[in-house]
Order: structure tokens, then C-alpha cells, then sequence
């Protein structure tokens, strides 16, 4: 009987012994200070978030395929002609976008380029032949497409851009005569603006549908035999998109919709 108890005492004790050095090694990690710590489960196991992970792959880049068609036409916008040009020497290929603005209120900035390039010696000031004049503005881009060459230097592309005085700032280049159409460069992106009457910013004399007025893109390869432009680049795939304030100036702009292409005139709409 006593052997028995002793047994038993001793085998009791080493049991409880086991039992607290167990909960002191558990409670040691959990209570230690500084670094990362394991998280610990019952049995003594480590949250599996511990353990080491096999190294992940990094996602590969996918490029984001170019939407088909010209761009939306802004709300503020009176209508944009999209096109392409292309030079018949080393194949060099860039897209055309022209957005004309609906007119809006006199601003420093343009102003100051009017004054710029617009007023000469001899009495010619852009305010006394376009007195009570609002702003008609346009932005112009060329964008060089993906993997294409760079256009010749005789490669060049004429824009066109209202009826009257119109002066520049970007990357554009004189064509005839100073605060009129002129070149844009391939690549770049040009912004203008050109006084229209207030009183009636349509038709009237300067006006953006006036009968002179004329917008689009040319270059030198729609008619090799023009003189004032070189190189082989051909301007075509022209499309004009018309706000509803575009379609109602007349029959003519709502005839720019359906007009039918032609090689030596380019992408050009006229009034």
C-alpha cells in the first residue's frame, strides 16, 4: 500500500512538472518583447502565417490594346477631324486629331499670342480688323504610332484652322505667311485661337463658318505638284465628328459628314 501511494505521489509530481514547464515556454513567447512574434495554438504549434511561404511570381505587364475609332467628341466642342498620315519613303505613320472649340469669352493668354503674330506695320492689328471679337480656340496632335519611323524633314503636314487672323503656340512651323495655317510637326501638338464677331460668331465676316473658313490636315504628298509643300507624306482615313451646334450653322458643315474623300485635297473641310 504505501509503495503503491508513492508511486503514485511521484508519478503525480512529475506529471505536474512537465504540465509547468510547458505553460512557462508558452507563456515566454507569448509574453516576449521586440521582434515578430509566433502566433501560438493549442499543442504548442505555430500559426502557419509564421512559417516560410514559396516566393510568389510577379504579374506580367499586359499593354492595354488601343481603342478602334477617333476619340469622343467633348462637350465643349464644335466638331474633330481625325486622320492619318503616312509617308510614301520610309513608310513613317502617325494619327491626326483636330478638335475645334465652340467660341468663348476673350482670355489673356490668347490674346497675347494674337499679339504676337498677328499685328504688322502698316495699321494691321488683329482688334481693329476684328473688332468685338470673341475666341474661336482648337488644339491639334499628331501622335507617331508605335514603332513607326520618324518622318523626313520634307514630311511636312499643313493644318488649317478658321476664316480670318489665327496665331499659335506648340509645335508648329510658318507655311506661307505668319497668323494663317501653318505646319504641324511629327510628332507634336499645337493649340490656336482665331477672333470670331460676337455678334454673330457663325456666319459673319471671320466668322467659323464663314464662306473662306477651312479646317483639316494636307501634306505635301496629296499633290506633289504644289509648290509651297514637299516630301512624300499623304494625309487620308479622314473623319469629322459634328455637335449638334455644328449641324445647325447649315447644309454645308452638315455636308462635312459625307464628304467624299479626295487625294489631292487631303483631309481639309471647308465652309
Amino acid at each position: 500500500m504505501q509503495r503503491t501511494s508513492l508511486t503514485v505521489i511521484v508519478g503525480s509530481a512529475a506529471i505536474l512538472l512537465v504540465l509547468g514547464s510547458l505553460v512557462g515556454c508558452a507563456a515566454k513567447v507569448a509574453g516576449a518583447g521586440g521582434g515578430s512574434q509566433s502566433q501560438v495554438h493549442p499543442g504548442g504549434l505555430s500559426h502557419p502565417s509564421s512559417l516560410a511561404k514559396p516566393p510568389t511570381s510577379t504579374p506580367t505587364a499586359t499593354a492595354t490594346p488601343k481603342p478602334s475609332g477617333p476619340p469622343p467628341l467633348p462637350a465643349n466642342a464644335l466638331f474633330q477631324i481625325s486622320a492619318t498620315v503616312k509617308s510614301t519613303t520610309n513608310g513613317a505613320t502617325a494619327d491626326l486629331i483636330q478638335t475645334v472649340y465652340k467660341p468663348v469669352p476673350q482670355n489673356t493668354a490668347d490674346a497675347a499670342t494674337l499679339d504676337s503674330q498677328c499685328n504688322f506695320g502698316g495699321g494691321y492689328d488683329w482688334r481693329q480688323v476684328h473688332p468685338n471679337s470673341i475666341f474661336l480656340d482648337t488644339t491639334m496632335v499628331a501622335t507617331l504610332r508605335t514603332g513607326s519611323p520618324a518622318f523626313l524633314p520634307d514630311d511636312q503636314v499643313d493644318f488649317f484652322f478658321a476664316a480670318g487672323s489665327s496665331a499659335y503656340t506648340g509645335d508648329w512651323a510658318p507655311f506661307e505667311a505668319a497668323c494663317d495655317s501653318e505646319f504641324i510637326k511629327l510628332p507634336g501638338s499645337v493649340h490656336g485661337v482665331a477672333p470670331v464677331p460676337a455678334g454673330d460668331p457663325i456666319h459673319g465676316v471671320g466668322g467659323w463658318a464663314y464662306t473662306q473658313a477651312s479646317y483639316g490636315f494636307w501634306a505635301g504628298g496629296n499633290d506633289p505638284g504644289t509648290p509651297d509643300s514637299g516630301g512624300a507624306a499623304v494625309v487620308s482615313n479622314c473623319v469629322i465628328q459634328l455637335s449638334a451646334d455644328a449641324k445647325a450653322a447649315g447644309s454645308a458643315e452638315v455636308a462635312w459628314a459625307t464628304q467624299t474623300y479626295v487625294t489631292t485635297n487631303g483631309c481639309v473641310y471647308s465652309a
